[in-house]
Parts: structure tokens; C-alpha cells; sequence
């Protein structure tokens, strides 16, 4: 992501190359501050002779295609209210608008606030207004499945991002870096959420003005089942002495687990709310309370969290029907709080003290599979021991034989560096993050994924052996269809390990 200032952690991040698997309908163009808007559809289609403006880029596309933007910036931004953005029907055919790899494109703006708009993905851009627009991310009036991912949103004059209840939601914000965002104390957030069934996912949420992800609506009480997921949520409440890292509140339903939350005001704050479930996250040295449950919290579950140095109260629980279990508020031992690495030592009374929550999830904040040894460990993360093999590098996706509906993906992969791996499992999904799919390839290092539907597809590898199994490679994505030229494609930033 350009430009962001992002704490030691993320330094380690792997990167992944997409490979695009796709037929000859599915186009990729690009735009330039050198291009020209006479140049035709056809013409974009190469990159010397890309387009002028992002609006004449779209125009262009259609479901399925790629359109890329060169180095520089574009002061409009991308707004339906100055032009059409283009659609899908899927995530699997969602078009992509995309920064071109290794490249800063600078945008004050992405407004998306009509109803016909669906299935699109923003990535690889730098949001920046210097407070010229209220919010670099805004959606409203009826948009749903947008997705921006691989970004960086700073320095806008109310929110980074806000999804407004006239949205159904649906929304995904994957590695993102939200921060540095609003001037008005208790009201200009990083994320203002009020709209259901969202995704927050992998992001660096920091130093804004007042909370870091809000979750409410105070006029609506169907905020419900969003996910705030594997975050790092850190310094917020710049302006404001009464603002938390996280706000669960307005609906049923809404969750927050794997996440870092530290040197806000407070950590987890939730009302007005039924069902919030906070599980595993690590809540460290916020300035009062680590978790709050008011009285208007209802049947919330507590479990498997460290919360620690929060001074005020460790769980301030008001609320009716709470359910707590398996919670450290007592020293974790961590790796080093002073340098933000919250991973556990040996002999952490957090080691294999937590319940299993496997029917939710089963992976931790550095995507190592839960539980380790006998038993879930309490926080973000599993502690590894033992030697697991290091990731295996970035896997190669080419193809094999298959029919229009049956296609088979052959991946491809070098070994893993250290650790002696016994075996390699292959993983994939048809979103990122959310690998279902899987299957062992024993010590190949190639295997083949057999009758795959038409689609956007994301591949990693694991490497097994007996301490464990590693963190996940780099993150392929395909469009796998019929027949199968191979295009390279647009980059992708993965959170790594401390």
C-alpha cells in the first residue's frame, strides 16, 4: 500500500501475485495522466494507449474485465454522482478498479451512492482529500457488495469510511490502513458503519479522532452482523477522551474477534445491542476499560480475550445475560508489549486455557490453525512451538483439461524454506480469507484442484509437519473460465507475522 506509516509488524507482509485465468470477453484496460479519452475501448486494451480519465476507463468496462490506473493523481475520484460504475452480478464476475501494481494513484474519494451499484472492487489506491471530502470511502442509497482492499484512506474531514443505513451493506474493507481521519471530538471515526452485514478484515485502524471502527446507528436498530476481524486497532480517540478501539452496538448479531486493540481509549465498548459477540481478541493498555457492556447489552458472549493494563476496569460488565468464560485479565506474557508484538512465551497462563469457538473460526490473527496443542490458547494468537515449517513461497495457478463447468487448476509451488515439511495442504476459496476448501497434496509440490465452477478463485498453500502447521503462503487470485489464456495481474498485499 503506498505511503503507509504502519507499525513494525506489517514490514513482514507477503505479498501475492494474481494470475488472471480468464477468455478472450474478459478485458483488462488501462488509464493515464499521459492517456486520451479519444482512444476507444479497443485501443485501452494496450497499455501505450491507455485512456485520460477514469470515467471514460469505466465506461469501457463491464463484469468480469480490469481496469487499471497508472501512476498519478485524479482529483475527482471515482463517483457514481459523475459517472456509471460498472457491475457484477457476483463476487466470482465483480469488475475490478485497480491502482496498477507498484504504482501510487492518489484519490481523494470513492462515493458510491446509488442503487444499481453491486459487485465492484476498489484496490491498490492511496484515499487521500486532505480533508477537501468528508470521506474518502462513502457508500449509500441503496449500494451493497463493494469492496476496496489493499488500500490506504487518511486525512479526511470526517470519516475514512462510512456505510450509511441506506445501504443494505454486505460491504467487504480487507487490508486496508484507516487513519488520520476527521477534526470533531466523539464524532469523526475511521469507520462509521450503519448499515448490516459488513466486513472488516485485516486492516491497520489508527490515530483518528474519535473511535476507530463505530458500529452504531442511533435512529436504527438493525446494525447487525457485521465482522471486525484479525484487525490491528491501536491510537484512536485522538480528540476524544471517551472513544473505544470498537463499537458493537444498534443490532444482533455483530462480532469482533482476532484483533490487536490497544492505546485507545477504551478497547470493546457495546449497547444498544443483542448477541455481540467478543472473542480472542487482545486488549492491551487501553487508557480506561479494556471491555464495557452497558445495560442496554443483552446476551453478549464474552470469552477466550486477554485484557490486560486497561486501568479502569479489565470487563465492565452492566449488561443483562451476559455470558463470560475463559478471559486473562491477569499478565499474558507476551513476546514484547513495547514493540506491539503480542504473541505469547512459553508458560503464558493464556496457553491452551481457552474453549474452542471452532464452529466460528479456526485460524488465528497470523492465520495459524487453532488450537495448536490440546487446547485453544486465550488472545489473537496461537502460540507455535516447535519448528513449523516456514510459508511455502507465492504458488503458481496454470490449467489442465476441464469442460465450460468442470475446470481443473493446476498450482504450483517451491518447498518451504525451513522447518521439514511432511506434507502441503492446498487452499482455496472463492473470497479471500475464507478458506473452506482444502485438500493434502502429500510432499508434491504440485497438485491439481479438480471441477471448478466459472469464477473469481483464491489459492494458498500450508505446510504441515509434526510442531504444526505454517502460516499460509502468499495469496494467488484467478478468474478461472473457459477456455484459459493466462494474463498476469494486479497485486495483492496479505497480512504476515510479526
Amino acid at each position: 500500500m503506498p505511503g503507509i506509516r504502519a507499525p513494525r509488524w506489517l514490514s513482514a507482509s507477503l505479498c501475492a501475485v494474481a494470475l488472471l485465468v480468464a477468455p478472450a470477453t474478459a478485458a483488462t484496460r488501462y488509464v493515464a495522466t499521459t492517456g486520451s479519452d479519444s482512444n476507444t475501448c479497443v485501443q485501452a486494451e494496450t497499455i501505450s494507449t491507455p485512456k485520460l480519465t477514469i470515467a471514460s476507463g469505466m465506461a469501457c468496462t463491464v463484469a468480469g474485465d480490469t481496469l487499471y490506473i497508472r501512476a498519478g493523481t485524479y482529483s475527482t475520484g471515482i463517483r457514481s454522482s459523475l459517472a456509471t460504475i460498472p457491475t457484477g452480478t457476483s463476487w466470482a464476475n465483480a469488475p475490478i478498479i485497480a491502482g496498477y501494481p507498484a504504482e501510487t494513484v492518489t484519490i481523494p474519494t470513492i462515493q458510491m451512492a446509488a442503487s444499481y451499484i453491486q459487485y465492484v472492487i476498489f484496490d491498490n489506491f492511496l484515499i487521500d482529500s486532505n480533508q477537501a471530502f468528508s470521506e474518502g470511502v462513502y457508500i449509500s442509497n441503496g449500494a451493497h457488495h463493494v469492496r476496496v482492499q489493499n488500500s490506504e484512506i487518511r486525512d479526511h474531514e470526517s470519516h475514512g469510511v462510512m456505510v450509511q443505513r441506506l445501504s443494505p451493506g454486505f460491504c467487504e474493507f480487507i487490508n486496508v490502513n484507516v487513519h488520520s481521519n476527521g477534526v470533531t471530538a466523539t464524532q469523526d471515526h475511521g469507520f462509521y458503519i450503519l448499515a448490516p452485514n459488513n466486513l472488516v478484515q485485516g486492516s491497520l485502524i489508527h490515530d483518528n479522532a474519535a473511535y476507530g471502527l463505530h458500529i452504531y446507528d442511533g435512529a436504527n436498530t438493525q446494525v447487525s452482523n457485521n465482522r471486525a476481524i484479525g484487525n490491528r486497532v491501536y491510537d484512536n480517540g485522538v480528540l476524544s477522551g471517551t472513544s473505544y478501539g470498537i463499537i458493537l452496538a444498534s443490532g444482533t448479531g455483530n462480532m469482533a474477534y482476532n484483533n490487536l486493540i490497544y492505546g485507545n481509549v477504551g478497547g470493546i465498548i457495546t449497547y444498544n445491542a443483542t448477541g455481540s459477540l467478543i472473542y480472542n481478541n487482545t486488549i492491551y493498555a487501553n487508557d480506561t476499560r479494556g471491555i464495557r457492556l452497558l445495560s442496554s447489552s443483552s446476551n453478549a458472549i464474552v470469552r477466550n480475550n486477554i485484557v490486560y493494563l486497561n486501568p479502569t476496569a479489565a470487563i465492565d460488565n452492566a449488561g443483562v445475560g451476559t455470558i463470560q468464560s475463559n478471559n486473562l485479565t491477569t499478565d499474558p506474557a507476551v513476546t514484547n508489549a513495547g514493540t506491539f508484538d503480542f504473541t505469547l512465551q512459553a508458560g503464558s497462563a493464556a496457553l491452551e486455557a481457552g474453549t474452542s469457538l471452532a464452529s466460528v473460526f479456526t485460524t488465528d490473527f497470523a492465520g495459524n490453525t487453532r488450537p495448536h496443542g490440546a487446547a485453544w490458547d486465550i488472545g489473537a494468537y496461537e502460540r507455535i512451538t516447535g519448528t513449523v515449517p516456514s510459508p511455502p513461497l507465492t504458488p503458481l495457478i496454470t490449467n489442465t483439461a476441464g469442460a465450460a463447468g468442470a475446470i481443473d487448476v493446476t498450482v504450483t509451488w517451491a518447498a518451504s524454506l525451513s522447518g521439514t515439511p511432511t506434507s502441503y495442504t492446498v487452499y482455496w476459496a472463492t473470497a479471500p480469507d475464507t478458506y473452506t476448501n482444502s485438500q493434502s497434496a502429500g510432499l508434491a509440490l504440485t497438485d491439481v484442484v479438480d471441477d471448478l465452477a466459472p469464477g473469481i478463485y483464491y489459492f494458498n498453500i500450508g505446510a504441515v509437519n509434526a510442531s504444526g502447521e505454517s502460516a499460509k503462503s502468499a495469496t494467488v487470485s484467478a478468474y478461472v473460465l473457459f477456455p484459459f489464456p493466462i494474463v498476469p495481474e494486479r497485486l495483492l498485499v496479505q497480512r504476515g507475522m510479526p
